[in-house]
């Protein structure tokens, strides 16, 4: 990139590439950059990241750029062989051949490391990403759903399932060993998913530690056993920006022994009337779009769809 400036991702350059994501995201509906902290715990604070394998690009002294390719050994130790891609260029700087570049530097980045695959993501509002990733060989592999519930309507109360209650607990006030003990139930709860890798406690702690909005789990408890999670979530960043009152639903599951007893239902009513009790007037929850036993659940209780996600991958060997 002779005609660029390019640095890995460091302290002094991390507010530079939060800004380069809000200009890449602001024609996006909800879609937000993460704070400087949010993007701090993701990477300069993970034990797993890389610098290498981060691109800040300057063009004239004014950032234009941000790339990441993000290696997670559990994705590699559960067979997925992939490295995900993430890239933001802002509008003016775009089909001047930086995509490209920063690309070759994801996939030699990638291949260095073993891994046979990238992926990535976008957006139906993002026609250059979409038309980028296609012209670049990588094809389609699953859309995710997100679903809408507008209003501040009554939410239903559903029957507790025998022998299980509901214990709130605001994700600030859960320390180190709680949340490791939420992380095995939500790795127990989701390991027969597509697509999905065990997540490490570490991480769940460092959002934790960054995140500057209200979040609660609502944890399904069996004795004192976590059997099912539901975490809602105010995104107040986007809401103070956009003047919205926005809530989202960001996980939902049941463990396998506890599940077709009405449990999902039970705690997503209870994250739905949090989001309420927050004050917020529209509730967002993201869905499989091949999922459809949970999607016909949250549109039986008043979601509708909104919008979708794609995911892309190509293979590098």
């Amino acid at each position: 990139m002779a005609e660029y400036e390019v640095a890995h991702l460091s302290a002094e350059n991390i507010e530079d590439a939060v800004e380069v994501i809000r200009r890449s995201r602001e024609e996006v509906p909800f879609e937000r950059a993460p704070t400087v902290g949010e993007l701090r715990a993701d990477t300069l604070r993970d034990a797993e990241f890389r610098p290498e394998a981060s691109w800040v690009v300057k063009d004239g002294g004014a950032c234009v750029a941000f790339a990441i390719a993000t290696l997670d050994p559990n994705r590699v130790s559960a067979g997925l062989d992939d490295v995900q891609y993430d890239f933001d260029i802002v509008p003016e700087a775009r089909g001047r051949g930086l995509e490209q570049r920063l690309l070759g530097l994801a996939s030699g980045y990638t291949r260095s490391r073993g891994v046979g695959k990238l992926r990535a993501r976008c957006v139906a509002e993002e026609p250059w990403r979409k038309a980028f990733l296609e012209s670049e060989g990588f094809a389609e592999t699953y859309r995710v759903f997100f679903l809408v519930r507008r209003g501040r309507g009554t939410i239903a109360d559903v029957p507790a399932p025998d022998g299980i209650r509901i214990v709130r607990r605001p994700y600030k006030d859960c320390d180190d060993e709680e949340m490791t003990r939420i992380v095995e139930a939500f790795n127990d709860t989701f390991q027969d998913h597509y697509n999905f890798a065990p997540e490490r406690p570490e991480r769940f702690i460092q959002f934790r530690d960054a995140s500057e909005d209200p979040e609660t789990f609502s944890l399904g408890m069996a004795g004192d056993n976590i059997v099912g999670v539901c975490l809602s979530h105010e995104d107040r960043t986007y809401n103070v920006a956009n003047g919205t009152k926005w809530g989202w639903i960001n996980i939902l599951g049941v463990r396998p022994p506890y599940r077709r007893r009405g449990l999902g239902r039970f705690l997503l009513a209870d994250g739905m009337k949090w989001v309420l009790e927050q004050g917020m007037d529209t509730t967002y929850i993201g869905v499989y779009a091949e999922n459809e036993k949970a999607l016909d659940m949250y549109l039986s209780v008043g979601f509708v769809k909104d919008r979708e996600s794609m995911w892309f991958e190509k293979r590098l060997r």
